[in-house]
């Protein structure tokens, strides 16, 4: 799969690159016929499996990663890994005819600093979903996914029900643990073990809480990082670093981390032989959904 799109993938992670146009290129190289949606300013780009028949009513479970990266950076792990590992799950649920399945690519994820969770992209398109009645739909979003070999099953939306009283609501709560259960269980079922919980400072999680739909981001750490974060999560919350940050939140904070939004985030960063696992493991939470 790398070796076939390495090219392209450079081409999408040149700073300035107009990804949207690459990505939707790229997807109609492949004969993956996809449809842009714009709301509020943001296009995004929808896949599914090319059946007329809608899937309202049928609960499908839903791909969602961003394709956008801040200004000046490559955006190499965040997020074109995750974006192109999800092009890949759709070729095969595409082969395979799996039915009741969408993926999203979203933009305007990078949401301006201090801004909150309503200029962000995943905010707006799940006020579209809801209208449309998906708020019932399984929502997997994929961020950050191309550095490591340890998946991470983020649980920042159980501390943002806990702290936000407005949207404590036990159908939400009851939704974000079958999410992540579907997770473990898409893990198990292709064989894979390097497994953590654990809160991450980045998602749409809140974008989505926020109009009463539950969502389980999953991201991906080198072991040694993800163990040291864990360890440090049971203590405090692993938020962004900054000047005024602690030693010891310093030394927890991964380094994967460090690199997004900034020009290191380039391709010989990333670790190509997970891009597979999140294939196949998408592939899994699509095939029994």
């Amino acid at each position: 799969m790398w070796d076939h799109w390495e090219e392209t993938f450079k081409v999408f992670t040149t700073p300035g690159q107009d990804r949207f146009r690459v990505l939707q290129n790229l997807l109609e190289h492949l004969g993956l016929e996809s449809r842009s949606c714009t709301i509020a300013s943001a296009t995004h780009l929808i896949l599914g499996p090319g059946t007329t028949e809608p899937l309202v009513h049928k609960n499908p479970t839903v791909l969602i990663a961003h394709y956008d990266c801040v200004e000046g950076s490559p955006g190499a792990n965040d997020n074109g890994a995750a974006v192109f590992a999800l092009i890949e799950t759709a070729r095969q649920l595409k082969k395979e005819g799996v039915p009741d399945w969408y993926i999203i690519f979203t933009d305007k994820e990078e949401r301006i600093q201090g801004s909150g969770y309503h200029s962000q992209g995943a905010y707006t398109l799940s006020l579209g979903l809801k209208s449309i009645g998906l708020q019932r739909a399984r929502y997997f979003i994929f961020d950050v996914c191309g550095r490591g070999d340890t998946l991470i099953f983020s649980t920042t939306l159980d501390k943002l029900l806990a702290q936000h009283p407005q949207l404590r609501k036990k159908s939400l709560h009851r939704a974000t643990v079958e999410l992540r259960q579907r997770a473990l269980e898409a893990a198990k079922n292709i064989g894979y073990t390097h497994i953590l919980l654990v809160p991450t400072p980045f998602s749409d999680d809140l974008g989505f809480a926020a109009t009463g739909i539950a969502a389980q981001t999953i991201t991906v750490l080198p072991r040694k990082e993800a163990n040291t974060l864990l360890q440090h999560s049971r203590r405090s919350d692993p938020g962004p670093v900054g000047p005024r940050t602690d030693k010891n939140q310093r030394t927890a904070y991964p380094e994967t981390w460090h690199y997004i939004n900034s020009a290191l985030d380039t391709v010989d960063t990333l670790t190509p032989a997970i891009l597979p696992v999140i294939s196949r493991f998408a592939y899994d939470l699509c095939l029994h959904s």
